[in-house]
């Protein structure tokens, strides 16, 4: 673990001309320690929380497991995506994002990265489209590391911005027998 920490640390150094905090190197080094549990970590305002989800990310995906990042925001996945693109490359990652990727009917290019930044949202709707719609969005990419930036905001603030295939309608319980006839008869035919 700490050749990988230092790996990380250097390719940061060297992309942004900054010295990771000890705080952050902590913060990689807990989440490695506790790893397959389910981690949490408090990391306040101010502290680097990008940074510290790039270098775990990173991490990560040199161990051989897909990456995807979730942001609270569309543009909050750009801006990172596009700001740590050449930490990700230093070591030899490649990285995109869900919400510049436009589903046009087939796979998105960004799911053949090694990590994907996004929000929520786009990763549900893309897992929709791949599974119930069977569109192939997300290609063979399969779940590996996934990392939840302002995990108590998607949790608790936006708790009810969900995608969904559909919800119920007043009156269709009046309709579905009329539905179920009409099916009968064509399959009849």
């Amino acid at each position: 673990m700490e050749e990988a920490i230092a790996i990380v640390k250097r390719a940061n150094i060297h992309h942004c001309n900054n010295i990771p905090r000890i705080t952050q190197i902590l913060s990689v080094l807990i989440f490695e320690s506790l790893q397959d549990t389910g981690t949490l970590l408090q990391i306040g305002t101010g502290e680097g929380k990008s940074t510290t989800c790039a270098m775990l990310a990173a991490i990560k995906a040199l161990q051989g497991n897909k990456v995807d990042i979730v942001t609270t925001s569309s543009v909050l996945a750009q801006r990172d995506a596009n700001e740590k693109e050449g930490f990700f490359n230093i070591l030899g990652l490649s990285c995109g994002s869900n919400v510049e990727d436009p589903f046009d009917g087939q796979e998105k290019i960004c799911y053949s990265k090694d990590i994907v930044y996004g929000p929520i949202h786009e990763f549900q709707f893309d897992w929709l489209r791949h599974e119930h719609k069977k569109y192939g969005t997300r290609g063979d990419r399969e779940f590996g590391v996934v990392i939840v930036d302002e995990v108590d905001s998607m949790l608790i603030d936006e708790l009810d911005q969900t995608a969904r295939l559909a919800r119920s309608m007043p009156g269709m319980e009046h309709i579905a027998p009329i539905l179920c006839g009409v099916a009968n008869a064509f399959c009849a035919n």
